[in-house]
């Protein structure tokens, strides 16, 4: 891999075609926050501000840490896509490229977002968590786990569409105890 010319290689964060994936001029329109780590058994992120055409935008970039990783982002690129197709939220996708991929910062945990709040925001946060999580159910998923869901502070966004995910089913018939499983699932969240 070749350097480009206007960075020091200590401080290259991403590959050469990152800068037109991205669409900015050069590396100094990067702003590193939090540097690359591993978050999970499948990835590693970083969270970053671009300065692209004046405008800050906060953002996180994940990659892919498993064998043939390029695979491994198509796959879940094809998954987000059948979760947004049944309306669960997801952040905002900025770029693909090979086993990395950019997308929108959720600066929340759900956790963080549901606690935090009060009466009416409370509420419609607790039926947005019940909404994401039948609708996931719905998409035909079955989560291991759902601990990593975040919120922009007034809804219920996904940002894991890898193992915690479990693998997708086909779509047979409605179970009706979605809906219990969901409030118990909020109820550990809301610590209620």
């Amino acid at each position: 891999m070749s350097i480009h010319p206007d960075v020091d290689p200590s401080k290259k964060i991403f590959g050469d075609a990152t800068l037109d994936v991205l669409e900015v001029g050069s590396y100094s329109d990067i702003h590193v926050l939090n540097d690359w780590e591993q978050k999970g058994a499948e990835t590693f992120v970083m969270d970053f501000i671009l300065n692209r055409d004046g405008k800050e935008e906060h953002l996180m970039a994940k990659a892919c840490i498993k064998f043939f990783a390029s695979d491994i982002v198509r796959e879940w690129m094809v998954r987000r896509q059948q979760l947004q197709d049944n309306g669960v939220s997801m952040p905002n996708l900025v770029a693909v490229q090979g086993a990395t991929f950019v997308e929108e910062f959720i600066p929340y945990t759900f956790s963080e977002a549901v606690n935090g709040a009060e009466g009416d925001r409370r509420h419609q946060l607790e039926q947005s968590y019940i909404d994401t999580y039948a609708r996931i159910f719905g998409a035909g998923f079955k989560p291991i786990s759902l601990h990593d869901l975040r919120s922009r502070g007034s809804d219920t966004v996904a940002i894991d569409v890898g193992f915690d995910l479990g693998p997708a089913a086909p779509i047979d018939r409605c179970d009706v105890s979605t809906m219990t499983d969901a409030v118990r699932s909020l109820a550990r969240i809301t610590h209620t």
